[in-house]
């Protein structure tokens, strides 16, 4: 629980500086490029979470790869938070930056995980009961497939969970028979 308020902390305080300086577009973009690195390149990911590897030298790492490619203020952020021994948490950070930039602009992030892929005509309804149920104005849907519900849908928005899956009305089945 400590380390969702600690992430959720220093997101925050990224969102208000970018937000302040008026380059939240550009800490956007870096943010997501930083995710996708870490994401493409595990051995930089680990060489980021590893604590057997200085702060110092983790930052000259980070300067030395990225300070071409990302804002000054960015990179700036990044040696904080690794001054403050919490780099392990750093892509968690990102994350709860984009999702917090996002619902700045009224925009919800939501999935639906179905058995089959769903074709526009779906993700546009379903996008619009996001949006209903949210008050948000717009939804990015994205649709995982998972066969193992065997059919229907669960919807995940927020904190919330809508479990209409064939496969969670068979184990309410089954629970209220044993």
């Amino acid at each position: 629980m400590i380390s969702n308020k600690l992430i959720n902390r220093y997101a925050i305080a990224l969102l208000e500086i970018a937000q302040e300086k008026k380059i939240d577009k550009v800490i956007f973009s870096n943010t997501a490029d930083f995710i996708r690195i870490c994401d493409a390149n595990r051995d930089f990911y680990h060489l980021i979470k590893n604590p057997v590897f200085l702060g110092a030298r983790k930052i000259a790492i980070i300067k030395k790869l990225f300070t071409d490619k990302f804002d000054e203020m960015f990179i700036s952020f990044i040696r904080i938070v690794i001054n403050h021994g919490r780099e392990h948490y750093l892509k968690e950070i990102f994350l709860e930056y984009l999702k917090l930039y996002k619902t700045s602009l009224g925009i919800i992030e939501a999935e639906i995980i179905t058995a089959v892929e769903l074709d526009d005509d779906f993700l546009a309804k379903f996008s619009s009961v996001v949006k209903k149920l949210s008050g948000f104005e717009q939804s990015e849907l994205t649709n995982k497939v998972d066969e193992h519900i065997i059919g229907g849908f669960i919807l995940k928005f927020e904190d919330k969970i809508l479990d209409a899956s064939v496969s969670e009305k068979l184990r309410q089945l089954k629970k209220q028979n044993a």
